[in-house]
């Protein structure tokens, strides 16, 4: 298991936490990546992003599924990640 952390502040850290999930996808092999947000709205916001450059990528890069974990979310959506 790595850990990947920033050693500075990040203006924006819904930005930098996509990039490093992007970056983590396409330069590693299969695996799963557990990022940490502060809230829902960060979550969703940062699944909508990440959506956003995936379709941007096209089909010539592998499937990127994207499984949020938050208190709200209905249990029958919170059971997907396990």
């Amino acid at each position: 298991m790595d850990i990947y952390y920033t050693t500075n502040p990040e203006a924006n850290y819904i930005e930098a936490s996509v990039v490093t999930i992007l970056q983590i996808h396409l330069t590693q092999e299969y695996g799963d990546i557990l990022c940490f947000m502060t809230g829902q709205d960060e979550i969703e916001e940062a699944m909508e992003e990440i959506n956003n450059r995936m379709k941007g990528l096209g089909s010539k890069v592998k499937e990127l599924i994207v499984l949020p974990i938050y208190s709200g979310l209905p249990s029958d959506m919170q059971v997907k990640i396990f």
